[in-house]
């Protein structure tokens, strides 16, 4: 019979049982294990309690890197958190901007759409950010120049800023 030990994460207080022993092995089935966890969302509590380790183990694999793991984590909560821009940036972009209001029309009420200006604005910045970042491809990125008319350089040469200065003396008749 498996013996179990209780262990208290200091994460987040909470306590459960997990498989004592330093004999878990970071295979590809654990790691697809704790990538499923992380991409859901789950603490590293709640990954070690899914995947049966305890939380020391799965944070000293993430520690030393171990397999690459700590890398791995920061790419799947980068690629969760991506994941979850996109569909808000989609709900925003598909989000109706009126609102309905009811006026008093003589002895009647009526029902009519308004434009809900806070909502408009949200729209047009989503719609203005996806845009330049995801058509940036297709010519919709934003664009900052780096150099003067012509490609030629910001800043003017010791050649250029002598003439210049020169021409500002001559006209001066200094």
């Amino acid at each position: 019979m498996e013996e179990k030990q209780k262990k208290s994460p200091p994460a987040d207080g909470i306590e459960w049982e997990g498989k004592p022993g330093p004999d878990h092995q970071l295979t590809k089935d654990m790691l697809a294990k704790i990538k499923k966890c992380i991409l859901e969302g789950k603490t590293l509590t709640e990954t070690a309690k899914v995947c049966e380790i305890s939380y020391s183990v799965l944070t000293d694999w993430k520690w030393k890197n171990a397999a690459n793991l700590s890398d791995k984590i920061a790419g799947w909560k980068r690629d969760r958190i991506l994941s979850l821009a996109e569909r808000n940036i989609e709900e925003f972009l598909d989000m109706d901007v009126r609102i309905a209001k009811t006026i008093a029309v003589g002895d009647q009420e009526l029902e009519v759409l308004e434009e809900d200006v806070g909502k408009t604005r949200i729209k047009a910045d989503m719609s203005k950010f996806a845009a330049e970042t995801l058509g940036k491809d297709f010519g919709y990125a934003k664009r900052s120049e780096l150099t003067g008319a012509g490609g030629e350089a910001l800043v003017p040469d010791k050649t250029v800023i002598k003439k210049a200065k020169d021409a500002i003396k001559g006209f001066l008749g200094n």
